[in-house]
């Protein structure tokens, strides 16, 4: 019996995973998952190395505390980032929001 780590399906993932890395290190901007919890929570539980440049934090510190990227945003627009979310989740639909960081 094959160990689950030396499986052909593992060695298929961490290949997979190794290309996605190379991809992100060549696209410009930052790629992110943001999830609205029903709790209202916000999260990034992915965000690339992209951010760095963008908004001068580690991926590393904005996947621990959303709180900086959200202090980040413009005071004007905030409400409208908090309507976006709201608006995306209760349509399901694609989240899109521009504003002012």
């Amino acid at each position: 019996m094959l160990h689950p780590e030396t499986s052909p399906e593992s060695a298929n993932l961490r290949q997979s995973e190794r290309n996605f890395q190379r991809m992100l290190a060549h696209l410009p901007g930052m790629l992110y998952q943001l999830i609205l919890h029903p709790n209202g929570a916000v999260s990034f539980p992915f965000v690339s190395a992209g951010c760095a440049e963008l908004l001068e934090i580690a991926p590393e510190q904005l996947e621990g505390d959303v709180g900086l990227f959200l202090g980040l945003i413009d005071a004007r627009d905030r409400p409208e980032f908090d309507q976006s979310l709201a608006n995306s989740a209760a349509t399901l639909e694609a989240w899109h929001w521009e504003g002012w960081v």
